[in-house]
């Protein structure tokens, strides 16, 4: 079993799209956790519960505004003392970057996105502009996730290039 643990809910969408398929070749059940919702001693539990049975979890986490993957690999540990660094995956900077990374020119232009040089720098605020506005946040995730190419991504984000090289392949 495998537990994808996640922010919030973009981040569940992402996973259940894109990882969740191809980890269940490999685990007979992957299952997604919201972090962000409950009160960090909920996690914890459910870490350390993950810990006791055979069961793998991998926690998503993302850099955000940090300087760099072990500062927020130690604010993680922080709200999540059993965390393992090992099992931490920092996505950068965040999911919204992941989104925009798999999409080749025509899906770009089917969608009416401008095309990024450089999704690794994407914020939130940023996929937000180039989608329409917040407004239309959600809807154009669910639009990607359905044109979604697994090796554009790899090819575009070395944040995620990196993350599947490690734990999917």
């Amino acid at each position: 079993m495998l537990w994808l643990l996640v922010e919030g809910t973009d981040d569940i969408r992402f996973c259940n799209a894109v990882l969740k398929p191809n980890f269940e070749v490999v685990y007979n059940h992957v299952e997604t956790w919201e972090y962000s919702q409950p009160k960090d001693s909920k996690t914890t539990t459910l870490i350390q519960s993950i810990n006791s049975m055979p069961a793998d979890y991998l926690m998503l986490g993302d850099i955000d505004e940090r300087p760099c993957v072990t500062a927020t690999k130690e604010d993680l540990s922080l709200r999540f003392p059993v965390l393992s660094w090992d099992r931490v995956v920092v996505v950068r900077p965040e999911i919204e970057a992941w989104y925009l990374a798999g999409l080749d020119q025509l899906a770009l232009q089917e969608l009416g996105i401008q095309r990024v040089s450089d999704v690794d720098s994407v914020t939130k605020e940023q996929f937000d502009r180039l989608v329409g506005g917040k407004v239309h946040h959600t809807n154009t995730m669910i639009e990607i996730l359905k044109h979604y190419n697994v090796e554009v991504a790899r090819q575009r984000s070395q944040s995620f290039n990196y993350f599947w090289g490690k734990h999917v392949e």
